[in-house]
């Protein structure tokens, strides 16, 4: 039924052209705005990892 209602915006006639254009903005928007915090997150990731693998303590502290 969702599909259904979304498909009758997606191919409007011509009298409704505004909302058909309205309509696919906002997926297209949407659909960056979520394939953007994917990537993000996945970078986040990928830098928690070689943060991780980094040698820890290769100094020793300095004592008098």
């Amino acid at each position: 039924m969702i599909w259904q209602f979304a498909s009758r915006y997606f191919r409007a006639k011509k009298s409704t052209n505004a909302i058909n254009i309205i309509a696919w903005v906002s997926v297209s928007a949407i659909a960056v705005g979520v394939a953007a915090l994917i990537i993000i997150l996945s970078v986040f990731n990928g830098f928690e990892g070689l943060v991780k693998s980094l040698p820890r303590g290769t100094q020793r502290p300095l004592s008098r």
